[in-house]
């Protein structure tokens, strides 16, 4: 059972599989969702998409996706979990150099303002009045799941891990019913390492990762399945690939960095008192772009309040909030979006978790500004 009630996905499957018979390249979010997201879209259709761009919580002016895209001999563009308007103008310029469509498809998009004429956004969450009632996140790879199980379609056991394995890497498994997966506790521990294996591996890549390639490998596991091939089956499979191996190292790579910058800071890190909640704040010290990996694990070791992670590089700070799932506010995209524009390259998220990247030399007023914001909530 899914909740995209909102969406006619016979129509978008009509329409994805127009777009890629006419030529259309997918770009997407550097992380588990996005990554398995894109693979499960190309098991999906009927043609093959033309070439794969991974976009790193770096890259949100989308200014690389340009210049890749501009290179590319199709016209279309299909952008998976890429938060388009978390920089002011960057989906007009995306436009501007496509000569056919961009297919938005997440479920935050920040403020996109007018989207170009060529522009059409398939929003993942309802309208915002329906938001109240229900999560509000709707991943990439959630609504993929929801394709493959069109009426014309049968979701294979590949197809459900992989599904599957991205909840996991996005840390949002408790938000939705899993059991229409019928997984066991093996193929459910599978999954969570297969998915923050990507994760990891996007990180650990992110400057030189091969996107179409790495994608097709996730692809491969899906064509190489025969038919009637049960979750459990396919979770095995998987299990013994080299790609598995692959992930499995990355995972352990990026895992000892984020607990050795939490081990660090997370005993002596109050920085907020508010009233109905604590602020912790860290400072990461290392080469790895793990800002948003740090937030969540502080979090689920401090087990309460608000996490604000904060690493300083070379030409910008990035910032991640986290909130425990225990208290209900405060809304963190809400907290970053009162502060002023001119600090920020980038910014968006949902309640929950949100990030940024905060022009260099505007850290000090972001935390400053974020500091009286939060004491007023």
């Amino acid at each position: 059972m899914h909740d995209f009630d909102h969406l006619d996905r016979i129509e978008i499957l009509e329409y994805l599989d127009s777009l890629t018979v006419s030529g259309a390249c997918v770009a997407f979010h550097g992380d588990a969702d996005g990554c398995i997201a894109a693979a499960l879209l190309e098991t999906i259709l009927k043609e093959n998409i033309a070439d794969f761009y991974c976009v790193s919580s770096e890259e949100l002016n989308l200014e690389t996706l340009i210049d890749w895209f501009e290179n590319q001999k199709v016209s279309n563009l299909i952008t998976l979990d890429i938060n388009v308007g978390s920089s002011k103008g960057a989906l007009q310029k995306l436009c501007g150099i496509v000569k056919g469509t961009v297919l938005v498809i997440d479920d935050h998009l920040g403020d996109v303002g007018r989207p170009p004429d060529n522009c059409r956004i398939i929003q993942l969450l309802p309208d915002r009045d329906a938001q109240e009632t229900r999560n509000q996140i709707r991943p990439a790879v959630y609504f993929c799941d929801f394709l493959s199980q069109a009426p014309s379609k049968e979701r294979s056991g590949m197809q459900a891990f992989l599904a599957l394995a991205g909840l996991f890497g996005e840390g949002v498994t408790h938000l939705f019913d899993i059991a229409s997966f019928h997984a066991n506790q093996r193929v459910k521990n599978l999954a969570r390492e297969f998915g923050r294996g990507i994760t990891a591996f996007c990180l650990l890549n992110s400057t030189s990762i091969a996107a179409e390639s790495f994608v097709r490998s996730i692809v491969q596991l899906v064509k190489e399945e025969e038919g009637g091939e049960s979750i459990q089956a396919a979770s095995e499979r998987v299990r013994q690939s080299k790609l598995f191996e692959v992930l499995r190292n990355s995972s352990k790579e990026i895992s000892c960095v984020v607990q050795d910058q939490v081990g660090k800071s997370k005993h002596d890190c109050l920085w907020i008192a508010a009233k109905d909640y604590n602020v912790y704040k860290i400072y990461l010290d290392t080469k790895y772009n793990v800002v948003n990996l740090v937030a969540s694990e502080a979090r689920n070791q401090i087990g309460e309040g608000v996490v604000v992670s904060i690493q300083i590089k070379e030409d910008n700070t990035a910032i991640e909030l986290r909130r425990a799932r225990n208290i209900n506010s405060p809304n963190l995209v809400e907290l970053l979006q009162h502060l002023k524009s001119e600090y920020f390259v980038a910014r968006g998220g949902h309640p929950m978790a949100a990030g940024a990247t905060i022009k260099k030399e505007y850290t000090e007023n972001v935390l400053e500004d974020l500091r009286l914001e939060i004491l007023k909530t």
